[in-house]
C-alpha cells in the first residue's frame, strides 16, 4: 500500500482541524447556534474552503455523530465477554448512561441527529452499541435466564430504558439535585430481575 501524498496528509490534517473546531463550538454553544460560518471563523478558513471538506452542515454533524457512537461503543466493548448476559446488559446500560452524563453534547449528536443504519430487524450491524445489547440478549434467551421473548425485544427494551434515563438526566433534569446513579441502579436491577423472574414462573 502506497503512503499518502503530502497533499493528502495536509487535507486530512485540515479536515481534523475543522472537526475539532466544530465539536468545540457545539460544546460551547450547542447545536442550535452551530453554523459552518462559525467553523470558518474559528479555523481561519474561508467559508468556501469549508465546503471542500464537508458539502453541508449536516454532513459535518453526521461525521461527529458517528465518532460519538464509536466512543460509546469503545466503552461497551471493554465489558468482559465472560460475564453473564444479565451482568453484561447491566454494564452496557451503565456505559450508555455514563457516556451521556460525561459527554452530553456528543450523546445528543449521536442519538438525535444520526438515524439508525438499520431499517429492519433482518439487518445486522456489527460493532455498534445496539449490537452489544443484542448479543447479550440473544445469549440470555438461548442459555437463560431471560424470559422467552425474542432477543430484539429485550435489546430494544434495554436501549429504551438506558436512553430514557440518560436523556432525562442531560436535558430536563440536568439541574436537578438527585442521586441518579443510585436511582439508576435500582431501576435497572429491578428491570433485569423482572426478566429473570418471569422465566421461573
Amino acid at each position: 500500500m502506497s503512503k499518502p501524498t503530502v497533499r493528502k496528509q495536509r487535507h486530512e490534517r485540515s479536515k481534523e482541524h475543522i472537526l475539532m473546531a466544530a465539536r468545540e463550538l457545539i460544546l460551547e454553544s450547542g447545536l442550535e447556534f452551530f453554523s459552518l460560518r462559525k467553523v470558518a471563523e474559528r479555523t481561519h478558513f474561508s467559508p468556501a474552503s469549508i465546503y471542500e471538506y464537508f458539502d453541508k452542515k449536516e454532513t459535518l454533524i453526521r461525521t461527529l455523530a458517528h465518532r460519538a457512537i464509536a466512543q460509546l461503543d469503545a466503552r461497551m466493548v471493554r465489558v468482559p465477554t465472560e460475564l453473564s448476559a444479565k451482568t453484561r446488559l447491566k454494564r452496557f446500560i451503565g456505559c450508555y448512561i455514563s457516556f451521556a452524563r460525561e459527554c452530553p453534547e456528543d450523546f445528543l449528536l449521536a442519538f438525535h441527529r444520526l438515524p439508525s443504519g438499520r431499517t429492519n430487524p433482518r439487518q445486522y450491524q456489527e460493532n455498534t452499541p445496539y449490537a452489544r445489547l443484542l448479543e447479550a440478549a440473544r445469549e440470555g434467551v438461548a442459555d437463560g435466564p431471560f424470559v422467552p421473548l425474542d432477543a430484539e425485544t429485550i435489546a430494544y427494551g434495554a436501549w429504551a430504558l438506558a436512553h430514557g434515563l440518560a436523556i432525562l438526566q442531560v436535558t430536563h433534569l440536568k439541574n436537578y439535585d438527585a442521586d441518579f446513579e443510585l436511582a439508576d441502579k435500582h431501576i435497572v436491577d429491578t428491570w433485569l430481575e423482572g426478566l429473570c423472574l418471569r422465566k421461573k414462573e
